[in-house]
C-alpha cells in the first residue's frame, strides 16, 4: 500500500501548467507500440499481481494480446510509404480494432 501511494505521487500529473513543464520532462516515456506494452506489463507484473489485485492468467492474457499486435514497428513501416497509402493504411488499422473487444 505505502509503495502504491508512493508510485502514485511520483507519477500524479497536475493540471496542465505551462510552469511545469520540468515536471513533465521528468516522467516516464510511454511505451511506443503494443509489443513494448506488453514487455513492460511482463516486467512490472509483481505490481498488478501483488496480494491479488489481478490474477497472473489475466496479466499473461494481456500480455499476449499486446505482442499479437505486431506493431513495433508499424512507424517505419507508416512513415515509409506516400501520404495517400499511409492514411489508407492508418484508417484501416484504426478502424480495424475500433469494434475488436
Amino acid at each position: 500500500m505505502e509503495e502504491s501511494l508512493q508510485i502514485a505521487g511520483q507519477l500524479y500529473l497536475p493540471v496542465a501548467d505551462s510552469r511545469k513543464k520540468d515536471f513533465l520532462d521528468q516522467l516516464p516515456p510511454l511505451p511506443r507500440s503494443c509489443v513494448e506494452s506488453a514487455r513492460v506489463l511482463r516486467e512490472n507484473a509483481g505490481l498488478y499481481t501483488r496480494d491479488g489485485i489481478f490474477p497472473q492468467s489475466i496479466l499473461q492474457y494481456m500480455i499476449e494480446l499486446l505482442k499479437s499486435e505486431d506493431d513495433e514497428n508499424m512507424n517505419q513501416r507508416l512513415t515509409s510509404m506516400p501520404a495517400d497509402q499511409r492514411l489508407n493504411e492508418s484508417l484501416k488499422i484504426m478502424h480495424g480494432n475500433l469494434h475488436r473487444h
